[in-house]
């Protein structure tokens, strides 16, 4: 054993796991964080820290990528966390996730599942999307009309997301069905 530690190959494999852990690491201390709802943010910090392990260790990010996918499907409600970070104004207008296919069916799905009334998820949906209908009624997806005024866009970096009601309608929230 003290053969093992004192060899400088070991050290050097010490130190890249510890490089390729550590962005996991920040995840998981932000995540317990109380101090604000961190939903939102979660699927966006989970992308970002693959991308810091792959940077860290190129030679065995895939092995660390493959076991936070596994343990993310496994315990984690992925559709929910999509659509949450969908819905982060933070995050709306960044990169086009706005027109993100994957997320606004993920986001679809999550509002189908809390909501029993099939008027009340059309209603809602329609809020977030432009309809073909009326081209002029673009609203949160595209970041106009009052989603588009300068208290929403200054206030999408400094507002809890937790306290942000999408619908006009209350939706019935269960997260266990998710």
């Amino acid at each position: 054993m003290e053969d093992l530690v004192s060899r400088q190959s070991f050290w050097q494999r010490a130190n890249a796991i510890v490089k390729a852990i550590k962005p996991l690491y920040e995840v998981l201390r932000a995540m317990d964080s109380e101090r604000d709802p961190q939903m939102g943010v979660l699927y966006h910090m989970m992308e970002k820290a693959k991308a810091q392990i792959m940077e860290a260790d190129v030679a065995h990010a895939q092995e660390y990528i493959d076991i936070i996918e596994r343990r993310w499907g496994a315990q984690m409600g992925r559709k929910l966390h999509l659509a949450a970070y969908y819905l982060n104004p933070r995050f709306q207008h960044e990169n086009g996730i706005g027109m993100d296919d994957e997320l606004f069916h993920a986001l679809r799905n999550v509002i189908y599942k809390m909501e029993p009334d099939p008027e009340v998820v059309a209603s809602c949906i329609e809020e977030i999307t432009t309809t073909s209908f009326f081209p002029q009624t673009k609203l949160f997806r595209e970041g106009s009309h009052s989603f588009g005024q300068r208290l929403a866009v200054v206030s999408k970096t400094t507002m809890n997301p937790g306290t942000i009601q999408i619908c006009k309608t209350p939706l019935h929230l269960n997260y266990l069905q998710l």
